[in-house]
Formats: structure tokens, C-alpha cells, sequence
């Protein structure tokens, strides 16, 4: 009988590493996916800024067979 609160700690142990192990892959999976959220943003910005450039260097282009 007095066994029982003893095994009952080791199990309350386990359990807690268990869901400490579980808290730490969670947070980084969590981590990762904001790098990738960040990163996919940037690139989206690049793009822009790249679209920008090509469309006022022809613009430019125009204004410059225009006159």
C-alpha cells in the first residue's frame, strides 16, 4: 500500500518531462513557422520592389521615345 504514492510521484514525473518535451517541440515548430512567415513576406517585398524597378525603367523607356 505505501508503495502506491511513491509510483504515483514517478508517474506525475514522467508525465511532466512528457508534456515539458511536448511544450518545447511546440514552441519550436512555432518558431520555425514564424521564420517561414517572415521569410515568405520578405520575398513578397523583393518582388514588389523588382516589379516596381522594371515598371519605371519602362516607363522611362516610353517617356524617352516619346520626346
Amino acid at each position: 500500500m505505501d508503495c502506491q504514492p511513491k509510483m504515483d510521484k514517478v508517474f506525475n514525473l514522467k508525465q511532466s518531462e512528457i508534456l515539458e518535451q511536448k511544450l518545447h517541440m511546440i514552441n519550436k515548430i512555432s518558431k520555425m513557422l514564424r521564420i517561414k512567415i517572415l521569410n515568405t513576406f520578405v520575398n513578397c517585398l523583393l518582388g514588389l520592389i523588382d516589379f516596381l524597378i522594371s515598371a519605371q525603367k519602362l516607363a522611362l523607356q516610353l517617356v524617352s521615345n516619346k520626346y
